[in-house]
């Protein structure tokens, strides 16, 4: 988005840029009433365990760096450590959000489509994991795919 109103205030001037954000921000607004989504910055809330969850992370990378620095680990094993600490404070942050959110505000517009009986859709993370391990499409090295 930033990089679409930069390219749009570089192109076409200031005066241009400034009806075009607007523009942009009346149709959000349009967009948002019609799927009935009210978002506001209040309903962002962070988990007071966050600062927690980071240090830890930190801590690890940096034992991690340790090793790599002592010869312990190669640079493959180093990268692979490292997002596998990322992508485990990442879920565990999320389940503590999604456990802040349920202890305190069940209603929350943010925690609503998070809750485990609510409909899958596109955006969720269910989602995005399943379509990274499914199968490519088009023709394998082995011929065509069959179908099922």
């Amino acid at each position: 988005m930033k990089r679409l109103i930069k390219w749009v205030l570089l192109n076409y001037g200031t005066q241009k840029a400034t009806r075009f954000v607007d523009h942009l921000k009346t149709l959000g607004f349009h967009s948002a009433t019609t799927a009935g989504i009210s978002l506001g910055i209040d309903d962002l809330r962070i988990p007071p365990v966050k600062s927690v969850f980071l240090k830890n992370a930190e801590k690890d990378i940096l034992d991690n760096d340790i090793r790599y620095t002592r010869g312990q680990i190669t640079a493959v094993e180093r990268l692979e450590k490292a997002l596998d600490i990322w992508n485990t404070t990442n879920d565990t942050l999320k389940n503590a959000v999604i456990a802040h959110f349920r202890e305190t505000d069940i209603f929350n517009p943010v925690y609503i489509p998070l809750r485990a009986d609510a409909p899958l859709h596109r955006g969720t993370d269910v989602g995005r994991r399943s379509k990274r391990h499914r199968r490519p499409r088009g023709p394998q090295p082995n011929g065509p795919r069959q179908r099922r």
